[in-house]
């Protein structure tokens, strides 16, 4: 199983109503998934400074091309956890509050761990014990870092309620990826930054422009019969 991650939205940051961390995984197949997807990619330009296209920055065809090569995509699932920052509390946000480097980090490979643990639930007919997560961006510390989350969402995805039948992933992977135009990365960016912007459209945004509205919609659709698992808290309810 491959697993592909981005978050969106800065968990202890005054700018911004959401946390966002999304993930899709695939059984298998990865290099044809981004042969598949580089056709699309492929043709669209992008700002220099970027170095890529990014999905805040891509128009809505851009956006429903790759979308549509995606949910053509056979055992392809995708889940997600987005939070209200204002019911995040400072204990949640920064674990270790005197430790700079770490305090923020943990915060968010709790969040993440809810993710990986539900992508991570095996395929009826697995047998491969594999599974191999890409992660947007880099560790903050590093190796120990890289090694410290690969211990904590070992526990998470092989302990988990659902597991009564003894299945256990025996080689598990964390890899952080930085490179430009990882076209598997790259369209987790471009899902994070949709499902974060759709939310804040439609239970923020005060004034809304009808269009917008069913072009999100039209969106969302593309992408909802491959929505595996979704956490959500707001102030008035909570599946955190």
């Amino acid at each position: 199983m491959y697993i592909y991650l981005d978050d969106s939205g800065n968990i202890d940051g005054e700018k911004g109503n959401l946390y966002l961390w999304l993930g899709f995984s695939i059984k298998s197949g990865s290099k044809r998934l981004e042969e598949k997807l580089n056709e699309v990619f492929s043709d669209f330009t992008y700002d220099e400074k970027d170095g890529e296209l990014k999905g805040s920055k891509a128009t809505f065809e851009q956006k429903k091309e790759v979308f549509e090569r995606l949910a053509s995509w056979d055992n392809l699932r995708i889940s997600y956890l987005v939070v209200d920052k204002s019911i995040v509390t400072e204990a949640q946000s920064k674990f270790v509050k005197d430790t700079d480097s770490r305090k923020k980090e943990q915060s968010e490979n709790y969040f993440l761990s809810k993710v990986v643990s539900r992508l991570a639930v095996p395929y009826e007919d697995a047998t491969d014990k594999k599974v191999v997560l890409y992660i947007d961006g880099k560790a903050g510390r590093g190796k120990e870092s890289e090694v410290r989350l690969h211990e904590y969402l070992t526990l998470r995805i092989n302990f988990p309620k659902w597991n009564k039948d003894q299945f256990a992933w025996n080689n598990f992977g964390v890899n952080y990826v930085q490179e430009k135009n990882n076209r598997l990365v790259q369209t987790a960016d471009f899902l994070a930054n949709f499902v974060l912007e759709h939310y804040k459209l439609m239970y923020y945004k005060e004034k809304k422009n009808k269009l917008e509205i069913c072009r999100s919609f039209e969106l969302y659709s593309i992408i909802e019969d491959k929505i595996y698992h979704k956490i959500y808290g707001f102030p008035n309810i909570s599946l955190v």
